[in-house]
């Protein structure tokens, strides 16, 4: 287990979904994405692997992973290991590289529902 920068109430592990070489993209269903009938495609190079939550966090899964496509398929859908997006207030978290793709719904989304808001406190 790894805390990266602290903020975000999860436990994580490091190259969860493998080498370089096992590297995949996955279609997801992400919740409140501009036209989110449109599924947005999922780079997974070396990433961190959710592998548990604070019970006591206030977390909002935004996308999960199909449990069949985790590197040890679960029988559980609501298996940490497959929350591949999550917000917990300001802070976003994917285990998957939106900034690899041209498809820059995950960038507004972050603007829109993280950015923003904390402006109007200011």
């Amino acid at each position: 287990m790894v805390e990266l920068f602290g903020g975000v109430s999860v436990d994580i592990a490091r190259n969860g979904w493998g080498s370089q070489v096992e590297s995949f993209e996955a279609a997801l269903e992400v919740n409140g994405l501009s036209d989110s009938a449109v599924p947005y495609m999922g780079i997974f190079i070396r990433a961190s692997v959710v592998i548990g939550l604070d019970s006591n966090a206030v977390i909002q899964v935004i996308a999960r992973l199909p449990p069949n496509l985790l590197p040890e398929p679960v029988d559980d859908e609501n298996d940490p290991r497959t929350i591949v997006a999550l917000r917990e207030g300001r802070h976003l978290l994917t285990t998957f590289h939106p900034e690899l793709t041209k498809d820059d719904r995950f960038h507004d989304y972050f603007a829109r529902q993280c950015v923003l808001p904390s402006l109007d406190t200011q």
